[in-house]
């Protein structure tokens, strides 16, 4: 007899180093709009990752001028939108949100700057991914504050505790 239903209790897996097997962490909850902002910012940062091409990266494997160039533009609107998100209402979020991972690539406030960071933290190292990705939403925060400069990380909002 064949089973659709999911067993809704048992953890999900994933295989790990080592070929272990290892829980894959429940999606955080998303109750505010800046909960769902950095919720998009990784989902959708992970999918650029996965898209940049040469031209973002140096010979050396760090950023090219032209990423560095893009971060400085984009930065300061994922911070201003942040911040703004972290006082939005549901009725007034759906503009904020708006370019976050939508529109020409170079636009892409919430996505890109994740993307550009995500690589210089892993240098295309699984193992390096996976411990962003476990981190999941709030680790966007910690990500930002890593790579942005101090003016700006001290305007990014913080998550209360869960």
């Amino acid at each position: 007899m064949l089973c659709n239903s999911v067993d809704r209790r048992a953890p999900r897996l994933r295989i790990g180093p080592g070929g272990r097997l290892r829980p894959v962490p429940d999606q955080p909850r998303q109750e505010t709009p800046l909960e769902r902002a950095l919720w998009a910012c990784l989902a959708e940062g992970l999918g650029n990752y996965r898209s940049l091409s040469p031209r973002w990266f140096e010979a050396g494997g760090g950023l090219s001028e032209h990423a560095r160039d893009v971060l400085g533009r984009l930065e300061p609107i994922f911070v201003e939108r942040l911040a703004a998100l972290a006082s939005a209402t549901d009725a007034n979020s759906d503009g904020l949100m708006q370019g976050l991972s939508m529109g020409p690539f170079e636009e892409k406030w919430g996505a890109l700057p994740v993307a550009l960071w995500l690589a210089s933290e892993t240098a295309e190292d699984p193992g390096a991914l996976a411990a962003w990705i476990e981190r999941g939403s709030r680790g966007v925060l910690v990500l930002a504050r890593r790579h942005l400069p101090a003016n700006l990380a001290a305007r990014l909002p913080t998550l209360s505790p869960d």
